[in-house]
């Protein structure tokens, strides 16, 4: 439907009309149907494209004497879409004809209109192109003369636009800043009105610019302040254009005019670049009377010293401080510097509240750089009070323990007053003291010592209190009102309630095995009074848990301790044994003494058993000789508190007053025997080493502990197997392959030790290119003669030590250890040749590259011996050159004029596995290489016999 504005002068004009009409027609009235019409055409002129025309009333009666029917209204003709019509019943609809409510519509067809009735056909012009428009309406009904033909025309006229400018280059501006505002003319160059319809904004970045219109005086409803905007002819409407970048970089969008003049929508280009300042200050958000550090970054950093200004909007609420302290009070306005290649003013400066909330700007300028602000919100701050349980939480203690420590301390809160942390902590502006005092309510149960708490700038924390307990109570502990103003008081955290209870027994709770016992321990809270105090400790259960004063001695269900005057607290207490019964429950033992109160200690009940070791640990199987060549091995019974599922735990003490026999027997006594048929144990008792097995022939058979009444069987730890073996010598080397030129130690043992006046052995190689030498540093024979001393040579011990030497680079040899008395067997063992090498380490390590400066001090580079790998020649193993050779290894440099070597050729004696060499820097710049040469009979190295040296 399309909304036309019409005079009040067509109401009257249609009453008049229709007054004579109806005097005309009523002597006309006949027996049908008669269709009369005011008019058969309807003429518009000068109506602007795109606009629509006032309503043209036709008005419509039945002159006849029975219902005219309406059937249909059509447009037709040359132009029939630039007309609209609309029929209303005249006697409802007088309001809507004043408006000119025109729709081209059949909604209300076919109407009826009773003899004598009437209704007006509205009609309009809109024409959507330029000319004369012409068109027929055609009214089809039931009387003659069907249908009636009302001829419809209307000249135009046209709207003109003109745009200036068509582009805009809003140029650089800062994110979050907005430009000056630039101006769009519009004028209306036709001979009709332009209706601007809409202006809008889309494109790329869109939301990055905004529009407002400034337009020519409207008449009746307007829309909206940017559609439907009327534009006279010669007339213009502005629209005032801004960019607000809201991201960087370059930001375009198009502006667009929708409109009744030709080539609509009209479109002008918007562009502009976002930058973001090199300088930036985040806002700042801290409490009154607090201070914040903050900093002003840049990017990218200044190419010299930068100084910044930043300045205070309010004195009255925010100050600046340069201090690094944040101890001193601040100025309105300060200037740091960001020093050249920083990235920041460092360490900050601190940004101090005062004693009042709001916002204050903070500005930043530097020469060459824009211009940045941030804000300053100033909210609530307040005291709390923390405890040794923490901030206003109830704490208990004991009269006459020492003081508990008390904090007061400050921090920001929310809108709620709820303080809460910050990182880092909140603390008073520079410049401020405060003081807060702390109360107790009832100084009888305790006092708080050293209050008030006072702060000075850069406190977080008040100055040290503490509460000192008095005698049994309790007393609110809270925060007073502190001397400076601006603080709010939390909602939470301002006091807390300190419990004062009398002395206390501190018993400590136990874990003993059945029929075994522990030590008790036990201390006052505070030191005895004057003249000692008397503890009774008392057993729950004397069937499972006995008290004693001794170790010996079998227990009671309660003893008596005297603690001396002025102990008993940190040290004094007298020890006491607690002895286990039975081997499961938990028993509880209660201390007691005058002006006191009760301690109690849980003792937990648990399996105990006896285990064995043979000298190699709990359960673990041993090996020796028969005698008499090896003498009997101890073995040590030791009593063993085990956990619920059995295992060993640890180990304990037989309880006291009690006499066990632990029998150990031997599974196969032909292989060998004990010495006791049981191990004995008294009360205090912790181990038994009186039992010892006797070897008698080769074989192995267990020593089982008989697990006495009382006690349990183990899981592990209560048996162990004894291995007897004949006597044997065993061989084994250092290294299993050996270098060409190079050497292993050879390490020989017994399985016994040697006999009275001690055995020679015979070290023999298979292999004439691989001998064997007593000595380092001679050179090998294919067999040498060693003496083990009597009572030595067991698994190692003392037995003499002797080299293996290679002559050649591949190969095996069996190297064999025999004893001349053929009292012990004897043994062999394998070696293979590979090549051997140098390689070089600098003061970086093995085969790195090193830096030293010119003319500077001589580095040390170490020259080593090293088995290679028989295929790649890769190091692989450190080895010493063989006795008896004495090779010489040049280290050579690649450029001269890096320095010198000294000495090369380096003497490397046998027995070496490493030798020196000093590499002097050279008077000037240089790099080079550094190679250790492989002497006659080695081979040189795939890797580390060549490293770098940078002379810098």
């Amino acid at each position: 439907m399309k909304i036309i504005r019409h005079r009040t002068l067509l109401i009257l004009s249609a009453f008049l009309i229709l007054s004579l009409f109806s005097v005309a027609t009523s002597v006309l009235a006949q027996s049908g149907p008669v269709f009369s019409i005011n008019a058969t055409t309807a003429t518009f002129n000068n109506q602007t494209v795109g606009t629509s025309s006032g309503a043209t009333s036709l008005f419509i009666k039945n002159t006849g004497g029975s219902d005219l029917v309406l059937s249909s209204i059509t447009l037709a003709g040359a132009n029939p879409s630039d007309f609209t019509f609309e029929l209303q019943p005249l006697q409802v609809r007088l309001a809507r004809i004043a408006r000119g409510a025109v729709a081209s519509s059949a909604f209300n067809l076919p109407y009826t209109l009773h003899a004598g009735a009437s209704a007006a056909l509205l009609v309009a012009f809109s024409p959507t192109a330029s000319g004369a428009r012409s068109a027929t309406l055609n009214i089809a009904h039931n009387a003659s003369g069907s249908p009636q033909v009302i001829t419809l025309s209307g000249t135009t006229i046209s709207a003109g636009i003109n745009v200036s400018p068509t582009a805009i280059d809003f140029g650089s501006i800062l994110v979050g800043n907005t430009s000056t505002v630039n101006q769009v003319t519009v004028t209306n160059n036709g001979s009709g009105t332009l209706v601007i319809s809409n202006v809008g904004l889309s494109g790329a970045n869109n939301s990055d610019f905004n529009v407002t219109m400034s337009a020519p005086a409207q008449t009746g409803r307007r829309p909206s302040r940017l559609m439907n905007v009327a534009v006279p002819p010669a007339s213009s409407a502005t629209l005032n254009v801004a960019f607000s970048p809201t991201a960087s970089g370059a930001r375009s969008a198009s502006l667009n005019i929708t409109d009744n003049a030709g080539g609509s929508p009209q479109a002008v280009t918007l562009t502009g670049n976002a930058t973001v300042s090199p300088l930036s200050l985040s806002d700042v958000t801290l409490g009154a009377n607090l201070e914040k550090l903050v900093t002003v970054s840049i990017n990218p950093p200044p190419a010299s010293e930068l100084p910044v200004t930043i300045t205070s909007s309010d004195p009255s609420k925010v100050l600046l401080s340069t201090d690094t302290t944040g101890t001193t009070a601040g100025s309105v306005s300060i200037t740091p510097s960001i020093h050249a290649g920083a990235d920041s003013i460092f360490p900050g400066f601190y940004v101090q509240a005062l004693g009042s909330t709001g916002t204050a700007t903070l500005t930043v300028t530097a020469t060459g750089y824009p211009t940045i602000t941030a804000n300053v919100t100033i909210g609530k701050s307040g005291f709390v009070l923390v405890g040794p349980d923490g901030t206003g939480s109830d704490f208990s203690t004991i009269a006459g323990t020492p003081d508990s420590a008390l904090t007061v301390a400050v921090k920001n809160l929310d809108n709620s007053n709820n303080p809460y942390d910050t990182n880092p902590a909140a603390r008073i502006s520079g410049g401020l003291t405060v003081n807060v005092p702390v109360n107790s309510a009832t100084p009888a149960a305790g006092t708080v010592v050293n209050s008030p708490a006072q702060f000075t700038g850069a406190s977080s924390n008040g100055s040290s209190i503490t509460f000192h307990p008095i005698a049994q109570g309790t007393t609110l502990l809270s925060l007073g009102t502190p001397s400076l103003a601006g603080f709010t008081v939390p909602a939470m955290g301002t006091s807390l309630t300190a419990t004062v209870q009398p002395p206390i027994i501190q018993i400590n709770p136990a874990t003993i095995g059945a029929n075994l016992e522990v030590t008790g321990t036990a201390r006052l809270s505070t030191p005895a009074p004057t003249g000692g105090v008397v503890v009774t400790i008392t057993s729950s259960d004397p069937n499972s848990v006995l008290l004693s004063t001794d170790t010996t001695s079998l227990g009671s269900e309660s003893i008596m301790l005297t603690v001396p005057e002025g102990t008993g607290a940190t040290s004094g207490f007298p020890p006491f044994v607690i002895q286990g019964l039975t081997s499961s429950g938990i028993v509880q033992l209660t201390a007691t003494a005058t002006g006191y109160q009760n301690g109690t200690a849980n003792v937990a009940l648990t399996p105990s058993a006896f285990l064995i070791n043979g000298g190699k640990g709990i359960g673990n199987d041993f090996t020796t000789t028969p005698a008499p060549l090896s003498a009997d091995t101890p073995l040590t019974i030791t009593p063993y508190r085990l956990d619920p599922q059995f295992n060993p735990a640890v180990s304990g003490t037989v309880r006291g007053g009690i006499f066990v026999a632990v029998p150990v027997a031997s599974a196969n006594t032909n292989v060998g025997t004990l010495n006791s048929p049981s191990a004995v144990f008294v009360g205090g008792d912790s181990t038994n080493s009186d039992m010892g097995f006797h070897p008698v022939a080769n074989g192995t058979t267990a020593l089982t502990v008989q697990q006495p009444d009382g006690s349990s069987t183990p899981t592990s730890g209560g048996t162990l197997n004894a291995v007897v073996n004949a006597p044997a010598l065993s061989l084994n080397f250092s290294q299993n392959k050996i270098g060409r030129n190079l050497q292993v130690t050879g390490f020989g043992a017994l399985n016994a030790p040697a006999p009275t006046g001690g055995i020679q052995v015979t070290v023999s190689s298979n292999n004439a290119q691989v001998l064997v030498s007593s000595s380092p540093t001679t050179a090998g024979s294919s067999s040498i003669t060693l003496t083990v001393p009597a009572g030595q040579g067991k698994d190692g011990a003392l037995f003499p030590a002797f080299y293996v030497q290679s002559t050649t680079a591949t190969g095996n040899a069996t190297i064999t250890i025999k004893d001349n008395s053929n009292t012990f067997a004897q043994a062999t063992a394998n070696v293979s040749m590979t090549p051997g090498g140098f390689i070089l380490a600098s003061p970086n390590g093995i085969g790195d590259d090193f830096a030293t400066l010119h003319g500077g001090n001589p580095a040390t580079v170490t020259v080593l011996a090293y088995q290679l790998n028989a295929s790649t020649f890769a190091p692989e193993a450190a080895e010493s050159v063989r006795g008896g050779l004495s090779p010489n290894v040049t280290v050579s440099l690649g450029n001269a004029n890096a320095g010198t070597i000294t000495p090369t050729p380096l003497p490397f004696p046998g027995g070496s596995n490493s030798a020196n060499v000093l590499f002097t820097p050279g008077a000037n710049p240089a790099t080079s290489t550094v190679n250790a040469v492989a002497p006659s009979g080695f081979t040189t190295p795939s890797a580390d016999a060549t490293i770098n040296v940078n002379v810098n």
